[in-house]
């Protein structure tokens, strides 16, 4: 595996404690922005990866004052950005972006959503395994019908390499989206 992993040290250490030994596991300084990411340089990453085709996924909070006053999401290339959401003039709306979250023994599944032209876009990084090596860790993006009562994917973009996930914090402020089957802890 060559990919990075990159978490906040305030993921439970469960998830730590059985991270194997090739993936390695970073503190994200506010105010750094790895170069593989699509955020701003004053912004904090809460997701980044690299996907096939040379594409990155980010998604971004901003930071005023040391406080998180929005999110915004971003993918493409750093040259040629293809989605931007939400537009620059609403960033400061938090509630576009809701979350879950669920639990168990050796499994952690999170996800951050928001819904954009009847599309919704979710976030997601998954765990699941036993502490051995053969644990599966999966990340990326799916999209679904934003209209439709199920989650049939359109479209699932997987990430590859450099990948950054520090989701666990915006559960903490964001809303439950009780619309998916995922749940929420926190609400």
């Amino acid at each position: 595996m060559n990919s990075k992993i990159i978490h906040r040290k305030k993921i439970t250490l469960v998830f730590f404690g059985i991270i194997s030994a090739n993936v390695v596991a970073e503190e994200i300084k506010l105010n750094h922005i790895p170069p593989s990411s699509l955020c701003n340089k004053k912004d904090i990453v809460y997701f980044s990866c690299s996907t096939g085709n040379k594409k990155t996924v980010s998604l971004c909070g901003t930071i005023n004052n040391s406080n998180l006053t929005g999110l915004y999401y971003r993918f493409g290339q750093k040259e040629k950005i293809e989605l931007e959401y939400p537009a620059i003039d609403k960033r400061e709306a938090l509630d576009l972006f809701r979350y879950n979250e669920y639990h168990r023994a050796l499994t952690q599944h999170y996800h951050v959503s928001f819904i954009n032209a009847n599309q919704r876009y979710t976030i997601y990084s998954y765990y699941n395994g036993d502490g051995s090596e053969g644990d599966s860790f999966e990340h990326g993006i799916y999209g679904s019908d934003a209209a439709s009562e199920t989650e049939v994917q359109n479209f699932n973009i997987k990430c590859l390499k450099n990948i950054i996930v520090n989701i666990h914090p915006l559960t903490k402020i964001l809303h439950c989206d009780f619309d998916s089957a995922l749940g929420c802890v926190n609400d």
